[in-house]
């Protein structure tokens, strides 16, 4: 199938829950590439960015290391923006990899911040079944929200490497 039918798929469920909050600045929440850093299909999706310097993003994306593709949602303390869509994803990936200011959600049950799938189809469906449960008070709870107990979502450190602490040798960011 066509990569647009699954960025629609995850379109549809971000516009359905009202829980995925942007704002009016964003417009565009879902970008697609057809090949990613590992040269497979890819999807980020941009959940909430509301409030509180919290950016939940959620990412579909194939990793070498476990020969699966990954679906998961994690939350940033900066707004990654791109003026293309590959700018985006190379920025998200300068993120991830130097920047490091990212960190996991908390859960309720198991699939709701992450998923190991064979194929990309079976990943944007996870993901979609993500958003669908996404709320911003359970995924990133303050003191007082019965969530804030909940546990983190710590396989994606398995995924996301932790960021370089040389500094000396820092890549710039994609400008």
């Amino acid at each position: 199938m066509n990569i647009n039918y699954y960025s629609n798929q995850i379109k549809n469920a971000v516009d359905q829950n009202p829980k995925c909050i942007t704002g009016i600045l964003v417009t565009n929440r879902v970008f697609v590439r057809e090949e990613g850093k590992a040269g497979k299909q890819e999807v980020l999706c941009l959940l909430y960015a509301d409030l509180y310097d919290c950016y939940i993003w959620g990412h579909v994306f194939f990793h070498e290391g476990l020969d699966h593709y990954v679906s998961c949602l994690v939350d940033f303390e900066s707004l990654i923006s791109g003026r293309t869509v590959d700018h985006l994803f190379d920025r998200f990936d300068w993120y991830i990899r130097q920047k490091g200011n990212w960190q996991p959600v908390t859960i309720q049950e198991e699939w709701n911040a992450f998923a190991m799938s064979n194929n990309f189809a079976d990943a944007c469906s996870a993901l979609v079944r993500m958003i669908g449960a996404f709320d911003f008070t359970k995924r990133s709870p303050f003191e007082d929200d019965e969530a804030n107990n909940d546990p983190s979502e710590y396989r994606i450190l398995n995924v996301y490497p932790f960021p370089s602490c040389d500094r000396d040798n820092w890549e710039k960011p994609p400008y």
